[in-house]
């Protein structure tokens, strides 16, 4: 059955005795009517095979309090904090794929990003959620730069036209192949994603030959398809 949310206790490590061997500034605290510390580590849990799946963190909180932090906001309410991920990523060796998991599990590919690729600028640009999840599939070295360094590089070494023509590519990519993938037969998925991957893998000519970096699991969960439609 489909497991629709957890409910849980958390006791807070303010009050553990002395020598619990507690960091304090890594700990929490929740004191009612006067404070509630958060961290992470205190209070999310995972599931054990979703551990690398993204989450955002929304407070419910009483109207007297307020939420402070070094991130970024989303959104606030009068009993409401929504906080959003900030950083711009860039490979800078191995392979990095964003997904997404339909309420079955099932994977959902967005795209694969290689060495020299960036991902996950759309909602760095917008102050949103990243709407997806972001998965090494080989050992992988990531840049992390923070939002607004990342946005004085740009204005310092004029790479604006750059990132605009990266995101151009990217609206091609679902305003083409995202539509046939969703449609078509499964033989004309699976040449049109292949097909795509060769044009821009800096070998496009006609009559050249284009490895497949791709399992047949991979293939399936880039278009769509169950992995034994793939085989077929």
């Amino acid at each position: 059955k489909a497991l629709s949310h957890l409910a849980y206790r958390v006791k807070d490590s303010y009050d553990e005795p002395r020598g619990a061997g507690i960091f304090e500034p890594a700990g929490t605290n929740i004191e009612a009517g006067k404070n509630i510390v958060l961290n992470t580590f205190g209070f999310a849990g995972y599931l054990d095979h979703l551990k690398k799946i993204p989450y955002q963190v929304e407070i419910l909180r009483p109207q007297e309090f307020y939420g402070e932090t070094s991130l970024p906001r989303e959104s606030t309410g009068d009993s409401t904090d929504v906080f959003i991920a900030k950083d711009y990523f860039q490979v800078v060796s191995g392979e990095i794929k964003m997904n997404n998991y339909n309420e079955d599990g099932k994977e959902f590919i967005q795209g694969i990003f290689k060495k020299g690729q960036s991902f996950g600028e759309p909602p760095l640009f917008a102050d949103r959620s990243y709407p997806a999840n972001a998965e090494a599939i080989k050992e992988s070295k990531v840049l992390c730069l923070p939002k607004d360094t990342f946005l004085r590089m740009l204005e310092q070494e004029g790479l604006y036209m750059e990132v605009l023509n990266t995101f151009a590519k990217r609206l091609y990519f679902k305003a083409t192949v995202a539509a046939e993938i969703s449609y078509e037969q499964p033989e004309h998925r699976v040449l049109t994603i292949l097909n795509y991957f060769k044009k821009y893998s800096g070998n496009p000519g006609e009559n050249k030959s284009f490895q497949v970096d791709f399992t047949r699991k991979e293939i399936a969960h880039l278009t769509g398809l169950r992995v034994e439609t793939v085989i077929r």
